[in-house]
């Protein structure tokens, strides 16, 4: 089997017994190419736990985007949860304004007739509502920092070659390959933010 110039997102393990040219491949798991060609060119491979080839890239050097962790993953989410918390602050804000405005007839919710604080009890319900998302988006944003602070685990090992022009990225560390590399796993060393690379075993 082989992928080539295609779009695919895997929450398993990915096994090819050919190649995978020109495309864009997200897998939640591992990916492990192991007969054939095994060979990774252009396009960006994306594998949480680890992408395992007997060659990468190729001879006269096509850009080739490779990908170790979920940090991506976890950056685009920690993203969308920080835009949610201004949107939802930023509504409270102008409920609140509201309510200074009206401080009065606020004060004295249980005076007012029927009619009149209706629509107000639902402003306030409205605020109470937005307080409790505000604090669920919140902590899930902390939660995703955790994660995204996380040392990586997946390797890249390549059994064959690692040809030119390879940016690799593990974790939070990332790489050009600018030399031809024989028989290496590559993996992140947190504490010197690096990446690291030695002879497969």
């Amino acid at each position: 089997t082989f992928v080539e110039s295609a779009t695919v997102e895997s929450f398993g393990k990915i096994q090819v017994t050919g190649f995978i040219v020109n495309s864009q491949i997200t897998c939640h798991s591992k990916i492990i190419l192991a007969s054939g060609r095994a060979s990774i060119v252009g396009g960006h491979t994306l594998a949480i736990d680890g992408i395992e080839c007997l060659e990468l890239g190729s001879k006269i050097g096509v850009a080739t985007q490779i990908t170790i962790g979920d940090k991506s993953i976890i950056r685009k989410r920690i993203e969308a949860t920080s835009e949610g918390i201004e949107k939802i602050e930023a509504e409270l804000t102008q409920i609140n304004l509201g309510i200074k405005r009206h401080q009065r007839l606020f004060d004295n919710l249980k005076m007012l007739p029927e009619e009149r604080r209706k629509p107000m009890v639902a402003v306030l319900l409205k605020k109470e509502e937005l307080g409790l998302n505000l604090r669920e988006v919140k902590a899930k944003k902390e939660k995703l920092t955790v994660l995204f602070n996380l040392r990586t685990r997946g390797r890249l090992k390549v059994r064959g070659t690692t040809h030119l022009n390879i940016t690799m990225i593990i974790g939070h560390s990332r790489l050009v390959v600018r030399d031809a590399y024989i028989n290496t796993v590559y993996w992140e060393e947190v504490e010197k933010k690096q990446i690291a690379f030695g002879p497969c075993a």
